[in-house]
């Protein structure tokens, strides 16, 4: 046991094999030969050492190589490396050595045998035609006799402080150029799939004009371009006496690629929508990236290669947390951004098992990543398909719905025009009638005050519709203002179809429109006319009962309710003192608490225990009186608080109601200096207020309202 740990630590503290190193042995069956594991490696720290100083070195000062392909990492230090070959071929045999690996800086190699030493010089940093093979690695060709040994000694330096990996590979020529010629073949499987999905998506961008194809389409620019210099293909097809953009292109491209797929993940998740804090993450994840892309014009390459790693890794995680947040959410095309990347990342651990020697080293092994990125592009491609395809069905249902809107409002509105312009008529017709049989002066001024009456229980209806009409001219031009900045992008066949039956509708509506207001018009000058016969207002103060006004209003509120067919059992708490008596204009505060009770009743119906609370008190110096009205309805949206006074405003089903309620009290309050706000709108507390002031003396002002409520 002694001796076991004896020989433990000698090879832990002392790093040097207990026997020779065997040569690897060369024969006819076996095809390559991967040396990671049959290598001896020195360092030499100040980068001095020649090849006959390094040759007469002591077997101690080498330490035998433990990985499959080794990797010296961050260090400034030179890196010798040796590796003997025997010869088992009954003839003299041609052998390629081949470094697998497109991105070392300097590499000089030495064939000895028999004394006689073969050196090459060559490496990323000196112009390609350096290279003994025309090739994208480092392709290197020898013989050797029959039975004869070879050794290989390789110096690897850098640049600037960072060493790549070091696969060292022996082949057999006929094998060699059968792998070689497999591997091109997938490369370009590989390069055709990014090009056909780069120049799809580019068509489909011309066409939708949507960004996110565009940033989709520069992401897999950048990330075929990455690849192209990560293999060696750019330097040697693009740039062959550039050693610095051979270089430099590696994190150039590898920056931008992550930059580009930063706008993307943006876009293609909508965060501007769904979180804005995810969003702004995403803009400091792309000044970093832009940081890296610059910094390869100013700082060392390793401080560039940290900086693209420290962001990557972090950076994918933060695409994984905004997709599943986005996809909790209600974005459905998320799932897509999720697989391809976990086929990506995949392909990527796959990759690393395999060097890491937990996988053999086959096709699938070999090839993982470009497998992972091809599916990861594709996916892409289908989740920005499926995103349009969601935005054309939304953006096709809400056109229904607005045309629906429009047509319903046209007809109704048309019918409530028609119908009072025939009363009116009438009304005028009668009093005509009436007035030429009034012979006494007695009789006339009975007449004239009837026909006070009438002009003002028409005027109200009156200022309804014209307040009504003017806030759907308004709606119906936002309505024509969106449609066509939606068709207005888009020249397409189906496109120009809608622009055309659009503006043959536009056209027939303005005609409408056109006779709608002549008919509101003509409506008015009857009204001008009665009021000008009668020469009197028609309003009428007296003193009344706030007690018996609410009850009122409240039974005419519960009688229409009924008629509607949406009127359950509710319960109502009166506070209000049959003490305060206001002197009002009776029709008028009627009907504004009558408009606030129906709301209130409508919406307490929506609740399994509904119930409406009102109460009534003087302000502090008894000049007006405070009316609280309240239910337990489900309140009021964010969106709709701030506009529930307003005109054709409503939350209800279409042809429950028109949404004048609420802007008719406001208007008619306001005509006698009083006010209704919402105090509370039930989202937090389970009811919602609404406070009305009425002034004591309530003389009315005489007004056409608009639909922003103004006099």
């Amino acid at each position: 046991m002694r001796r076991i740990i004896f020989v433990i630590l000698f090879i832990v503290f002392f790093r040097q094999p207990l026997f020779a190193l065997e040569p690897v042995i060369l024969q006819e069956d076996i095809k390559q030969y991967p040396l990671g594991l049959h290598l001896e490696y020195l360092e030499d720290s100040d980068g001095h050492r020649t090849i006959d100083q390094v040759r007469s070195m002591d077997s101690s000062a080498w330490v035998r190589s433990m990985a499959l392909v080794p990797n010296f990492g961050f260090s400034r230090s030179v890196f010798w490396v040796r590796v003997k070959l025997h010869s088992r071929f009954p003839v003299e045999k041609k052998m390629i050595l081949e470094i697998a690996s497109a991105i070392l800086d300097y590499l000089d190699l030495y064939f000895v045998q028999d004394g006689v030493v073969t050196a090459y010089r060559t490496g990323e940093r000196l112009p390609y035609h350096s290279r003994p093979v025309d090739h994208r690695n480092f392709i290197f060709n020898f013989s050797i006799a029959p039975a004869r040994d070879i050794q290989i000694l390789i110096r690897v330096a850098n640049h600037d402080g960072i060493h790549e990996a070091l696969p060292l590979i022996v082949w057999q020529p006929e094998a060699f150029r059968k792998y070689d010629a497999n591997l091109n073949l997938i490369l370009g499987i590989y390069l055709g799939i990014l090009l056909i999905m780069i120049f799809y998506n580019l068509f489909v961008y011309f066409s939708v004009r949507d960004p996110g194809y565009l940033f989709y389409v520069l992401y897999i620019f950048c990330f075929a371009s990455f690849f192209f210099a990560y293999h060696g293909l750019a330097f040697q097809l693009l740039w062959p006496e550039s050693p610095w953009m051979a270089n430099h292109s590696l994190f150039l491209f590898g920056n931008m690629s992550a930059i580009f797929l930063v706008f993307f993940v943006v876009t293609f998740l909508n965060l501007k929508d769904y979180s804005r804090t995810l969003r702004n993450l995403f803009g400091l994840f792309a000044l970093a990236f832009l940081c890296g892309f610059l910094s390869n014009f100013f700082v060392k390459y390793s401080t560039t290669a940290v900086l693209l790693i420290g962001t990557t890794l972090p950076g994918t995680a933060l695409i994984f947390i905004a997709s599943f947040y986005c996809w909790k959410k209600g974005h459905k095309s998320s799932k897509y951004l999720i697989l391809a990347f976990t086929v990506f990342l995949l392909g990527a651990f796959f990759i690393f098992l395999k060097i890491s020697a937990a996988l053999p080293s086959n096709f699938f092994t070999e090839n993982a990543l470009f497998f992972g990125s091809a599916m990861e592009v594709t996916l892409l491609s289908l989740g920005l398909a499926d995103r349009i395809n969601s935005m054309k069905a939304e953006k096709e249902t809400a056109q229904r719905e607005a045309l629906a809107l429009k047509d319903d409002m046209n007809t109704r509105l048309e019918q409530q025009v028609k119908e009072r312009t025939e009363h009116l008529m009438q009304a005028l017709a009668e009093l005509k009638s009436a007035q030429s049989m009034l012979v006494s002066s007695e009789k006339k001024s009975a007449l004239m005050k009837i026909a006070a009456g009438i002009a003002h229980e028409l005027n109200n209806p009156l200022n309804y519709i014209a307040a009504g009409f003017s806030g759907f001219k308004q709606v119906y031009r936002d309505i024509q203002n969106v449609l066509n900045d939606i068709l207005g992008a888009n020249d397409n066949a189906e496109a120009v179809e809608l622009k055309e039956y659009f503006k043959s509708q536009f056209s027939k509506s303005d005609k409408l429109m056109t006779g709608i207001q002549k008919g509101v018009e003509k409506s008015a000058a009857v009204i001008s006319e009665l009021r000008g016969v009668t020469g009197v207002d028609g309003d009428t103060m007296e003193e009344l009962s706030i007690l018996e006004l609410i009850e009122s209003a409240l039974n005419r509120a519960q009688s229409q309710s009924r008629e509607k067919g949406n009127m359950n059992e509710i319960r109502v708490t009166l506070n209000v003192s049959d003490t305060i008596v206001l002197e009002l204009n009776r029709d008028v505060i009627l009907q504004a608490l009558k408009n606030v009770c129906m709301n209130s009743i409508y919406f307490s119906n929506q609740n399994s225990d509904p119930e409406i609370r009102i109460s009534a008190l003087w302000n502090n110096d008894e000049s007006a009186c405070g009316i609280s009205i309240e239910n337990n309805g489900p309140g009021i949206t964010k969106d709709i608080e701030q506009k529930i006074f307003d005109g054709f405003v409503t939350t209800r089903d279409i042809g429950a109601g028109r949404g004048l309620g609420l802007f008719q009290s406001r208007s008619l309050l306001e005509s006698i200096h009083g006010s209704i706000e919402l105090t509370d709108n039930g989202r937090e507390s389970g009811w919602v207020r609404f406070e009305i002031v009425i002034p004591v003396a309530a003389k009315r002002v005489p007004v056409i309202v608009s639909m922003s409520g103004g006099q």
